[in-house]
């Protein structure tokens, strides 16, 4: 059961792994959801079908209640369902260019692929907004590094770069 208060145990969960929070937003309680953000516990844990909160309310177009999410727990930039879909796969695909670009302020990788293969790129061929997204995934490959780090095997990006150069 779904409390109203700000003191809900956010971390406690269904036999389908689902928090208060995923229930919170399959049940439409987008308000409870975004009283609940700032003291929630995982935003980064994953139901039965691998999907975070973020991934849910991407897939449900909710771009603001992402957002709010993504400003309470950066961390979910890196977060993935079990097929290794990204938030920035999923924001692409549906045209949310403000929220891809936040993925991308936030770090997101740019050339992680799902389990066929594709990138957030291809991705963005499903949607409206293609050049705008696929032009601020572009920007971001540009500006990496070409450097890897040996321990992440991840291309590191220059400074500031990316959030002055798709900050306009």
């Amino acid at each position: 059961m779904l409390m109203s208060d700000s003191r809900t145990d956010t971390s406690i969960s269904d036999n389908d792994e689902n928090t208060v929070l995923h229930v919170a937003l399959k049940l439409g309680h987008y308000n409870l959801i975004k009283m609940m953000l700032p003291r929630a516990k995982d935003l980064t844990r994953q139901d039965a079908s691998g999907c975070s909160v973020i991934i849910e309310a991407i897939k449900n177009q909710l771009e603001d209640l992402a957002l709010d999410m993504l400003q309470a727990c950066p961390s979910l930039v890196h977060t993935a369902t079990h097929d290794l879909v990204t938030p920035l796969h999923l924001a692409a695909e549906r045209g949310m260019t403000h929220l891809t670009k936040q993925l991308l302020i936030a770090g997101a990788q740019v050339d992680a692929t799902d389990a066929t293969g594709l990138t957030p790129s291809l991705y963005c061929a499903k949607n409206d907004s293609v050049l705008e997204c696929l032009a601020m995934i572009e920007d971001i490959m540009m500006i990496a590094d070409t450097s890897v780090d040996e321990q992440q095997q991840q291309p590191h990006v220059k400074g500031n770069k990316i959030s002055s150069r798709i900050s306009s």
